[in-house]
């Protein structure tokens, strides 16, 4: 379903249709390591996304899952340090680049912002649904990319042919572009934070 290099493009971190989120010696691609707990082993759901934290010296990865689970794994020891539940299906998540947050993003049309060392949800966003506004997502999200020259704004793309424009300090979107439509992790914005 999903697969992501480590920090140093030693690894390859696959997920699975089962659940299991597999690490490979990128080189030999040898089987290092399995990371399943047992809210994989009792109700085995597909892995959606895998998000490596941009700062090297992080020790751990976090896991989406299609009925709702958010795992961060450590990566050497292969323990799960914190299982967050959704009640929503989760299609993707992405890293902030330099803080230690990150995004999920649902078959709701929300996206939801999270502290990584807390594990708690600091904002919802969301379309307000005024008749005469487009402020947020009215469908599945599928794709969302921090502005790397902005510590505060990020773009987000899915089912509703819409890119939106976001600031993290506030629920609703800025602004939006039509015509796009987004199934999966089909966003990026240039280095300079001036091209989408």
């Amino acid at each position: 379903m999903c697969c992501k290099y480590s920090y140093d493009r030693r690894h390859i971190l696959t997920g699975g249709t089962d659940g299991v989120v597999r690490k490979y010696e990128s080189r030999t691609t040898n089987l290092e390591r399995e990371f399943v707990d047992h809210d994989i082993e009792n109700d085995p759901n597909p892995v959606t996304a895998i998000i490596i934290n941009p700062s090297r010296e992080s020790p751990h990865f976090i896991a989406t899952y299609v009925k709702g689970y958010v795992k961060l794994w450590h990566t050497k020891s292969g323990e799960c340090l914190r299982t967050i539940n959704e009640n929503r299906q989760i299609l993707n998540a992405t890293h902030h680049p330099t803080s230690p947050k990150f995004l999920t993003m649902g078959d709701d049309g929300q996206l939801y912002l999270y502290d990584v060392e807390t594990g708690q949800r600091e904002r919802t966003f969301f379309d307000s649904y005024a008749p005469d506004r487009v402020e947020g997502h009215r469908s599945r999200v599928f794709a969302a990319k921090f502005n790397p020259k902005s510590v505060n704004e990020f773009i987000s793309g899915g089912w509703d042919d819409t890119v939106q424009f976001w600031d993290i300090r506030k629920s609703q979107s800025c602004r939006y572009l039509s015509g796009a439509h987004v199934c999966g992790e089909g966003l990026d914005i240039d280095q300079k934070g001036e091209q989408v």
